[in-house]
C-alpha cells in the first residue's frame, strides 16, 4: 500500500495555507507528501520564498528530506524522518513572507517534538519567538 499523502495544490482557493498545513500534518503522521499544481490559481503560481522556508524548516526539525524544493516549483514531495526534534531553531524568511504563516506550519511540530523547543523567526515586520 503506497503511504504517501497526495494534495492539490489547486483546490479552493489555492493558497500557500494548502501547503504549510501539508507540511505540518505530514511531519506529525510521519508520512511522505507528494503536492502538484502549487497555488496554480494564484497571480505568481508554485511555491514562494516564504513557503519553501517553511519546507525546509520542515525538513530540519523532522531530519527530513525534500524533492524539487525550488522557487517556483509546481509540484515537490516531502519526507519526514522519524522524530520531530525539539531544540533552539532559526529561520529568516528572508522576504516580506509572513511569520505568522510560517508559525501556524511549525507551532504544531513543537508540541509533539521530543524535547522543548524554541522557534525563532524572522522576515517581513515582524520577529516572533515561539516557546513549547
Amino acid at each position: 500500500m503506497n503511504d504517501t499523502i497526495k494534495i492539490d495544490g489547486s483546490q479552493k482557493s489555492g493558497s500557500g495555507t494548502i501547503v504549510r498545513l501539508s507540511l505540518s500534518l505530514s511531519s506529525i503522521l510521519k508520512r511522505e507528501l507528494h503536492i502538484n499544481n502549487i497555488r496554480a490559481k494564484r497571480g505568481k503560481p508554485g511555491l514562494r520564498p516564504q513557503h519553501l522556508k517553511a519546507l525546509e524548516a520542515c525538513c530540519q526539525v523532522t531530519e527530513g528530506i525534500a524533492e524539487n524544493a525550488c522557487v517556483g516549483a509546481a509540484e515537490l514531495r516531502f519526507k519526514p524522518g522519524n522524530r520531530i526534534q525539539g531544540g533552539h531553531f532559526n529561520w529568516d524568511i528572508g522576504t516580506a513572507g509572513s511569520t505568522t504563516m510560517m508559525s501556524h506550519c511549525l507551532l504544531p511540530l513543537g508540541c509533539f517534538a521530543d524535547t522543548k523547543s524554541v522557534y525563532t523567526m524572522t522576515g517581513g515586520l515582524f520577529l516572533k519567538r515561539l516557546l513549547k
